[in-house]
């Protein structure tokens, strides 16, 4: 009877003394946390103290890698799609991100950025700026010489759509492209159709010269919806061809 009272008040003990460590190592840990909330917090309004400093740095280096790999792919991430007829076009995500459709999409708009460096005109993405018809209604002029009359950049849909289908118009002129080989409109670049602002493109860039080789067949695979049945096929758009000729 002894042995158990004693096992039983051993036991009670031991229960205790867990109970008071973890009471304890709970009351430190919440102890260290708070002192380091204030630390953090009194460091934070200590102009002295260079370790805010060296995070808002950190920060600042972090947008700088984003904003330095951004244009490796920007230009195709606003792809658009293609309404016209019976038919609904959508690129598909394998040929986003496809190598020779992203270092296509690079390449051009390089490209651009050269030719209107004197215009302080910067396209970060093709579909994006190419759609309102302004940065094509420099392009064309810088190419071309073409003098397009210049209005207050265009803000409703109607007024962009109607500045668009000027420049086209001077752009199909200059290029000599006969009428079945356009393969861009106006609502598709107004629509940020990638594979119809890459036909516009090539064709600027094949006419007027490039510095760099384009690169050779690249193609795009696109998603065709059937409007009236909504059936999807995958059919492929050439985009480039030898361009080693």
């Amino acid at each position: 009877m002894d042995n158990a009272n004693s096992s039983s008040s051993q036991s009670l003990n031991s229960t205790t003394s867990a109970h008071s460590i973890y009471s304890n190592q709970s009351l430190y840990t919440k102890t260290i946390m708070k002192t380091s909330s204030e630390d953090l917090a009194q460091r934070a309004g200590d102009s002295k103290d260079p370790i805010p400093k060296i995070l808002s740095k950190l920060d600042e280096l972090e947008r700088e890698k984003e904003e330095a790999l951004r244009p490796l792919t920007s230009g195709i991430m606003e792809t658009g799609m293609d309404e016209s007829g019976d038919y609904k076009r959508q690129v598909s995500n394998e040929s986003l991100k496809d190598p020779q459709v992203q270092a296509l999409s690079q390449q051009l708009k390089e490209w651009i950025n050269d030719v209107l460096t004197d215009d302080h005109i910067v396209v970060k993405n093709l579909c994006e700026d190419l759609s309102d018809g302004q940065v094509l209604s420099a392009l064309i002029e810088k190419l071309a010489g073409a003098k397009i009359e210049h209005k207050e950049v265009a803000q409703s849909i109607a007024s962009q759509k109607a500045k668009l289908t000027e420049v086209l118009n001077q752009i199909n002129y200059h290029l000599q492209v006969a009428d079945d080989g356009i393969k861009w409109n106006v609502d598709n670049i107004h629509n940020k159709y990638l594979v119809s602002v890459l036909h516009l493109l090539v064709a600027l860039a094949r006419h007027y010269g490039i510095p760099r080789r384009l690169p050779s067949f690249v193609k795009i695979q696109v998603l065709q919806i059937t409007k009236a049945t909504q059936q999807t096929e995958t059919i492929s758009e050439q985009i480039t061809g030898d361009e080693e000729r």
